[in-house]
Order: C-alpha cells, then structure tokens, then sequence
C-alpha cells in the first residue's frame, strides 16, 4: 500500500497513547497506517522529513494567520496577540492542529482548546487521507464522482434527483431528453460532469418566450444559449438539468439558489449507513448558483433527532454568529426544516447503494415534492460540519466508527505488527 501523506499527521503522538478516546484513536491509526505503508528506507526518511519541518511551517503560517484574524479575536475575547500565538504554537506541536484551524474552529475559547484533540482535520481526511484509507474494494466505481453516473443510478434506484435534460461533451449533444435542438421552458441549472465545491455550475431562468436569463446576466435567446453550452462542453463534460425550487418554508432562508442540507452518513460497525451529522447551507451575497459554504455561503447546525436549525455561521473567523438570514432578515435559528425524516430515510436508502465509500456527504435538497438528491461527496468536509456545531466530531458517533474502519483496516493490513502491538 502506497498512501500520500500530508504533514502534521504523523508527529510523535506518544503523550495521547493513554487517551483511548475516539479521535485520539483515530489520529494514531492514521499515522501507524501511512508509516507502516512505506515500505521503503527512502520513503520513510521523506516521511520524517516532512515531520520535522512541520514546525516551521507551522510557525510560519501562524504569523498569517494572526495577521489575519488575531485582531479580530482579540477584540472579541480580550485575549492578547502574544497568547494567541503561544497557544497556535502549542496546539501545532502537541495535537497537529494547523494554525489556520485555531481560529476557523474557535480553538481560542477555552471548551474548545480542551477539546482540541477531538477534532478531525482537513489533512487526515483529504485528498488522500483516511476517506481514500477507507474505500472498499470492488469492480463498480463508487458513482460520486461523475454526475452522469451518479444520476443514472439515483434513476436505477428509485432515489428522487434532479431530472437530467440533457449531456453535452465536446461540443455535441450526446444524450437529449426531447428535442436535442430545444430547450425546454423551464429553469435550467447547468454543471460539469465531474467537478466539485459548484466549480463551473451555472443558472438559467426560464423568462417567457423562448429567452433565458442568468442571475444578474442579460437575457438571451434559445439558441444563444444552446450555443454557448455547446462552447462550455469543449473544455469540459456539462450537464444540463432542471432547476430544483426551495420548498416554500425555507425559501426566505435564500438568495435565490438552492439551499440544500449537508447529511453525513457513515457505514456502522455491521456496514449499514448511519447518519452522523448534518449542517444546513444557505447562499449569500453575489452568488446565487450554489450555497457552498467555501463560496462564501453560510451554514448552520442541525438537530439529527428534529430537523431544527441552530445559529448560522460562515468559514470567516472575522465572522460571528447570526441568528437570521443576512439578505432575507428572515429567523433561521430555531426554525425546522420540512420533511426531515423523509431526507433521513432518503440518504440511507442512497448510501446503501453507494456502498464502495465508508463516509458520504449527501447534498439534499428540500422542495415541495420532498427531498431530492442533488449529490453524493465521497470526500466530505469535517470543516463544515466542525464550525456550525462548534464542537469537535471526534466526540460524535463518526469519531468511534472512524476509529473501529481505521483499526479494522489496520488488523488486516498489518496483522503481524498489530497483533504486537496488542501484546
């Protein structure tokens, strides 16, 4: 096994060996895991280099960081520069917590800095972290990652999704629901085959007649815009689908796009999908395409057992919290979402057939007809679901079942030295 690594996983983590909580479990999987996967002299020497240069690194974007966001705290908390640095340094060198992560996850609040080997970081989970650790092996591809498949199989499995209009790649219409040279007169919501965060997606409103306009764009014609998606799928494999609307409750929690619920599911201890967490995101601002968080959008937390939101937030540490929406005005702390435990049972059924992946986060989206996938993220982000909840995930359920796919996969792939290490 070959696994690309990303500093500070694997510091010397020997002073949490005695803490048997759930992430601290999973930190030191992880790190046995990538070390034990470099079967070579050379490839651990690189290990340990990347080892020993991540204090410096850390040092060094620790002054960016408190450059960007120190003043800000202090002026919040009344904690001082110097103290916020001491305590970045401190957190990088014991716990591997990025100095960026210290203010994204309010690790300068004193329940949170007790917390801070609960958390679950970005590096050990992507691009090639514990989410690549965990696929399981199998012919069929896990149907995330291309939105053509992703659609086909959602249609396979009576999993409601947003009905595909039609495929474009290189220039040519491939595949056409109706007429290949119309468009139908509706609003179009248009993305790449393969792509992510809402890279190079696109909204075109239906405006009477045969014209359609893009949010904030000027109005064209039928076959201007079927030219220009033709133009687009040069560069790349589109996508053109129909638009999905809010459900009426929540359509003053908008800008105009899509709000969608983050649901994270992960397969338990006997491989059935459990729900583990879940955010609300909502667009702000200039964009009103998508609602991704990383886009500027905000998010809040919510209930598992009620659907009920709590306060909203962004990934800006400048930022605090709100209670409502900042366009709209409209209440979004305290407020339920409709048909929650339908969009519960949906992503269950979902993960069940895209069982290739241990860990999916379910974009879904709530209109009047009921929850509808819009896609599946085999790599989802701990961020998202870490800043709203203002806690860490490491004490959730996907800490323990993080822990017990880490330590299973450590058993198999490493039985020799795991069976030592259990004597």
């Amino acid at each position: 096994m070959r696994y690309k690594a990303y500093p500070p996983f694997c510091l010397p983590l020997g002073h949490l060996r005695r803490d048997r909580s759930a992430a601290v479990r999973v930190h030191l999987a992880y790190a046995r895991i990538v070390w034990r996967s470099c079967t070579s002299g050379l490839a651990r020497v690189r290990l340990a280099v990347r080892v020993l240069r991540w204090p410096a690194e850390a040092a060094m974007v620790c002054v960016v960081a408190t450059a960007l966001y120190g003043a800000s705290v202090r002026r919040r908390t009344g904690k001082g520069i110097a103290r916020q640095v001491i305590e970045q340094l401190d957190l990088a060198l014991r716990c591997g917590v990025q100095p960026m992560s210290y203010y994204v996850l309010r690790l300068y609040e004193s329940q949170n800095k007790r917390n801070a080997q609960h958390y679950i970081h970005r590096y050990e989970t992507k691009p090639n972290g514990i989410y690549s650790l965990l696929r399981r092996p199998g012919r069929r591809s896990s149907g995330l990652g291309n939105k053509q498949e992703f659609y086909e199989r959602c249609r396979e499995n009576d999993l409601p999704t947003a009905p595909l209009v039609m495929q474009l790649t290189r220039g040519e219409i491939l595949a056409c629901d109706g007429d290949p040279g119309s468009l139908p007169r509706r609003d179009l919501f248009v993305k790449p085959k393969r792509g992510k965060g809402g890279e190079g997606t696109a909204r075109w409103d239906w405006v009477g007649d045969d014209l359609y306009r893009e949010p904030g764009g000027e109005v064209v014609s039928e076959a201007a815009l079927l030219e220009h998606l033709k133009a687009l799928s040069r560069e790349r494999s589109i996508l053109v689908q129909h638009r999905l609307v809010n459900h009426t409750e929540i359509r003053d929690l908008s800008n105009g796009a899509l709000t969608t619920a983050r649901i994270l599911t992960c397969l338990d201890e006997r491989g059935e999908p459990e729900i583990v967490a879940a955010v609300f995101r909502m667009a702000v601002g200039k964009n009103r395409v998508v609602d991704n968080i990383h886009a500027g959008g905000i998010a809040s937390a919510v209930d598992l057992g009620t659907g009920k939101l709590g306060r909203a937030t962004s990934l800006d540490p400048r930022r605090d919290w709100i209670d409502v929406h900042p366009e709209t005005g409209a209440a979004i702390a305290g407020r339920t979402l409709p048909h929650w435990n339908e969009a519960l049972d949906l992503v269950r059924r979902a993960h069940r057939e895209f069982n290739r992946l241990v860990v999916v986060g379910w974009d879904v989206g709530i209109t009047e007809d009921g929850p509808v996938l819009v896609e599946g993220n085999g790599s989802p982000c701990v961020t998202l679901m870490q800043r709203p909840h203002d806690s860490p995930l490491g004490l959730t359920r996907l800490g323990e079942l993080l822990a017990h796919h880490l330590e299973t996969l450590e058993a198999e792939s490493f039985p020799a030295r795991t069976a030592g290490r259990s004597r």
